[in-house]
């Protein structure tokens, strides 16, 4: 009779078909890592977003405007986060509460006198563009 000459181990088929299908679980896990660190991007620039919406809010109860400039009957647009904080003070000269740092790129703010639009991109793959209003805040 012939002996088999196999010995315990895997075949080189076998080795591949295992190294294939740990990549594919690697790759879906990376894959999904990023989507949720890009989910919480958004969700991080939609909260800076909503806490200027508030400021907004106090800083027109106290100026009856949007216009960060306080002039009235004109639009007033801001394309610097810095000098849209400065802006924000109250007549006292305390600024509203607004984020430090920022989880967005690209802000622009328009105000007048009855309203405003902030417009962000927030820093995920996508450059996800949000837009709040005094209203809501979409993206």
């Amino acid at each position: 009779m012939a002996k088999s000459c196999r010995q315990g181990g895997f075949t080189l088929i076998e080795f591949i078909v295992i190294v294939v299908i740990i990549g594919l679980v690697v790759a879906i896990t990376i894959t999904r890592l990023l989507n949720r660190q890009d989910r919480i991007r958004v969700d991080a620039a939609k909260k800076d977003v909503s806490a200027m919406i508030t400021a907004l809010k106090e800083f027109e109860k106290c100026y009856a405007t949007y216009n960060l400039e306080l002039e009235h009957n004109v639009a007033c647009t801001i394309t610097s986060y810095p000098h849209f904080r400065s802006k924000l003070v109250d007549t006292a000269g305390h600024p509203y509460i607004v984020p430090d740092t920022t989880n967005f790129t690209n802000f622009i703010y328009i105000g007048n006198d009855t309203t405003f639009t902030i417009t962000v991109e927030a820093k995920d793959r996508k450059k996800t563009k949000i837009t709040g209003t005094p209203e809501k805040i979409s993206q």
